[in-house]
């Protein structure tokens, strides 16, 4: 190689390591702009909440309705989240992501006696407990605290969550019941299912195979010979009657996305099990629950009724007279939570021990009889 391609081939190198170097300090500001602001407590300044890892396919804390501190959050806890380790001996709370994109190569060496190691998950025990960590180093008692959707959280981070209306609640935040009923008597189609992760542990699979047999059930996705984009999604959420929001473990307090697509677009939800919303205020008429049904057969008949029976599918909205139509992530800043929790932690030196084993137990998800269901 002559000296002029040599020169050439060292100044590309050295603009991209200087690019590199550049980005990775964008994204450091990113998120000590979002999520940064000094904190005082007794005289002495709030040590960091470290976030021990990253995930590959999210940035920043939080599900898709849950932001990130912004300049309207109304926050009363100040904290500075940090990726850096050089943290590591001296944050106040170090938060853990438990997910299959959020690789944990290794775990931390040097911890103090009064740190806070939170658990942060958004998966059910099945797809956390033992997948992805060697439980050598993940004993029952490595955590002190939680943020989970489950109701028994340090911090409560449910997917979403209904709020009732009280004499406060803005005008906008309550159900029009004209437009609900317009939008109900709108829809004129059977039952709708979009499946894109196959081969589920809870078993549902071979339901959706035996429904999508039978008239009016249009069951989509990856799993069953066919994508529908976002559109599709919401034009066929809206056109139906009943959505099968059939989850992928049936755990407890485990209510994703499937759930809270269909109720607030004012389409039945069918699940797995009434015990999954063991606790939750959900009101028990605002879903279908499989096992309320000795078969496939008799579940199917029930839902015909239902459409052929404005009175009674129309009791399966009297949820929208006593609750708001306002999403749970909306007013609810998982952040400030995470916050807030740490802060307290750290003013009035407490020192929690989170039983692993009991708290976070495959113990605690259920497996649904699917070929008792699927009798005839």
């Amino acid at each position: 190689m002559d000296l002029s391609k040599f020169i050439f081939c060292l100044i590309l190198i050295t603009i991209f390591i200087l690019i590199s170097k550049y980005y990775l300090n964008q994204q450091n500001q990113f998120y000590k702009i979002k999520l940064s602001r000094p904190i005082k407590i007794k005289n002495q300044k709030m040590p960091p909440i470290l976030i021990w890892n990253r995930c590959q396919h999210a940035r920043g804390i939080g599900y898709p309705d849950y932001p990130l501190i912004e300049s309207n959050t109304k926050c009363p806890f100040d904290c500075t989240f940090t990726y850096d380790r050089k943290f590591e001996a001296n944050a106040s709370t170090t938060l853990f992501f438990l997910h299959l994109f959020c690789n944990i190569t290794d775990w931390p060496k040097n911890r103090r006696e009064d740190q806070n190691y939170m658990m942060y998950t958004v998966e059910s025990p099945i797809q956390t407990t033992f997948k992805y960590y060697d439980r050598k180093l993940l004993t029952d008692k490595f955590f002190n605290s939680s943020a989970t959707y489950r109701l028994d959280s340090s911090v409560f981070m449910p997917y979403d969550a209904l709020t009732r209306i009280t004499p406060t609640t803005p005008k906008e935040y309550i159900w029009d019941q004209k437009e609900v009923m317009e939008r109900v008597k709108k829809k004129t189609k059977f039952v709708f299912q979009a499946v894109s992760h196959c081969d589920s542990e809870s078993g549902r699979d071979p339901i959706s195979k035996r429904l999508k047999n039978i008239t009016g059930f249009d069951i989509v996705g990856g799993c069953f010979g066919g994508w529908c984009s976002y559109d599709c999604y919401d034009r066929n959420m809206e056109d139906h009657k009943f959505y099968l929001a059939l989850e992928s473990n049936i755990c407890l307090n485990y209510v994703t996305e499937k759930f809270w697509n269909a109720l607030r677009s004012l389409t039945i939800p069918v699940v797995f099990s009434r015990s999954v919303f063991e606790g939750m205020d959900i009101p028990s008429n605002a879903f279908i629950a499989l096992d309320d049904f000795k078969s496939v057969n008799e579940f199917v008949a029930h839902l015909r009724a239902l459409q052929n029976d404005t009175e009674k599918y129309l009791k399966h909205f009297e949820w929208t007279k006593t609750y708001t139509n306002r999403k749970f992530g909306y007013d609810y800043s998982p952040i400030c939570q995470i916050c807030e929790y740490a802060t307290r932690q750290f003013e009035q030196d407490l020192k929690n021990i989170l039983d692993l084993d009991k708290f976070w137990n495959v113990k605690d998800c259920n497996y649904f009889d699917v070929e008792k269901f699927l009798k005839d």
